[in-house]
């Protein structure tokens, strides 16, 4: 469950850096790459310790969470500085003078 948190809120992360970057294809490989990293993480704690899961699956659910992870760790503050330098220079902006302001 904890790992579902982490995929969704790197995805959120991506999602408020790089927007562009979740549309076609590539939405496809992160939700592809997020399931089957948590179907081989579930299958070896549902079905027991009898079955085993290939090496080289593993390393992909290990690269894939860790990935993951860093994405999160490092991306949000990178998207709540973003977020909030954006709403900082939204109230600063000069706005356009009206016509009745020119004399």
């Amino acid at each position: 469950m904890l790992l579902l948190l982490v995929y969704v809120g790197a995805w959120g992360v991506l999602r408020a850096l790089w927007p562009d970057l979740l549309r076609g294809w590539r939405r496809w490989v992160l939700l592809g790459g997020s399931v089957g990293s948590l179907v081989v993480w579930l299958v070896p704690l549902l079905a027991g310790p009898q079955v085993e899961v290939p090496a080289a699956l593993r390393m992909f659910t290990v690269g894939w969470s860790v990935s993951a992870i860093i994405v999160l760790l490092i991306g949000s503050p990178l998207a709540l500085l973003r977020k909030w330098v954006d709403r900082k220079n939204a109230v600063l902006a000069p706005s356009v003078p009206l016509d009745s302001d020119v004399i």
